[in-house]
């Protein structure tokens, strides 16, 4: 599947489970959106010893690098790429992650947006379903 000139909404898995460089690989040349709500979880996991602790510290300091460019929750475009990335919060309040991240989807996608949703969790998937959204 290619994500060219689409909104691509990341959840927290797919970051974890890979580095930043391959994430750019796959989806630089769209418009990455994290969820704020994903921030929170990678802010929870980076102490890990672990490799997925290791992506998160990554993937935190490279949205640092972001920010250092321009205004996050804007946009900000992604050097050597034809995207941007952005990070976007929830306009639902959950204590279930995966409702504000599915919820950020919802909401690039009702701004007319061509939106697919990344996750590796299944139940995302199932829930997104209900939404039209694709995943």
């Amino acid at each position: 599947m290619t994500y060219k000139n689409k909104t691509v909404v990341l959840d927290t898995n797919v970051i974890l489970s890979d580095n930043e460089i391959q994430i750019l690989n796959k989806f630089g040349n769209s418009n990455i959106v994290v969820p704020f709500k994903v921030l929170e979880e990678l802010d929870r996991l980076k102490s890990r010893f672990d490799q997925e602790g290791t992506n998160a510290r990554s993937f935190i300091r490279f949205l640092d690098s972001l920010r250092q460019r321009g205004n996050l929750q804007d946009g900000v475009s992604i050097s050597g790429y034809s995207g941007t990335l952005a990070v976007k919060q929830s306009a639902v309040v959950d204590e279930c992650a995966d409702n504000e991240i599915i919820s950020v989807a919802v909401q690039e996608k009702n701004n007319n947006k061509d939106v697919i949703l990344i996750s590796n969790d299944i139940n995302v998937r199932v829930k997104s379903s209900f939404y039209n959204l694709n995943t």
